[in-house]
């Protein structure tokens, strides 16, 4: 069953050097009901959980299509392990930089570090296509369809992701770990990644 739910997560900084983290999401759930204990007790366990930025039609879309992709790929690995999304993204191999490189790039300027927020900024780091677009369009692009790339940060714990997504079938096609103390924006070596 699916079911929607708000994470909470929040870790202080230690001596190891964490930086301090503290964010409340939606999430969008795949669960299995598990035998029901003696006591009467119905426990589920959850499979996959995915991020919604906001709960709205297109998030919606994006949530119910990426449970579909991530059944799939559960089932293309033949495994009986929780459909991970961290498993996901070890598993992209480089060819999906080319589905990239084709397709034009959603990018919304608020997201990216200022050396690259410009177009002259994006030009330097990327050769490929891409547009600077508000969150209203990209929402479109996936409610329509469009065959589009688009990035989105996703918190995981304590790890946040950037990962790039095709709007038209919320496609995941390639994500790396953010690094850095700047964990609020993305930065210029993921592009120069898929830019080779």
């Amino acid at each position: 069953f699916v079911d929607l739910y708000t994470y909470s997560y929040t870790r202080e900084s230690s001596t190891t050097g964490m930086v301090n983290m503290d964010y409340e999401v939606s999430k969008f759930i795949l669960s299995k009901d598990i035998k029901a204990t003696d006591d009467g007790y119905k426990p589920y366990r959850t499979l996959c959980s995915i991020q919604l930025d906001e709960v709205n039609p297109a998030e919606l879309i994006y949530g119910v299509q990426l449970v579909n992709n991530l059944v799939r790929f559960a089932q293309s690995l033949d495994t009986k392990k929780e459909l991970d999304f961290k498993d996901l993204l070890a598993e992209l191999s480089d060819e999906n930089r080319g589905s990239i490189q084709a397709q034009t790039l959603y990018l919304i300027q608020e997201e990216l570090k200022s050396g690259i927020s410009t177009e002259e900024g994006m030009k330097g780091v990327y050769d490929h296509a891409f547009e600077f677009v508000t969150p209203a369009q990209i929402d479109e692009a996936i409610i329509n369809q469009v065959n589009v790339v688009y990035t989105k940060i996703v918190n995981d714990r304590n790890l946040k992701y950037v990962v790039f997504i095709r709007a038209k079938d919320a496609q995941i096609l390639y994500g790396k770990v953010m690094t850095g103390l700047n964990q609020a924006q993305i930065g210029p070596k993921l592009f120069k990644a898929i830019n080779k």
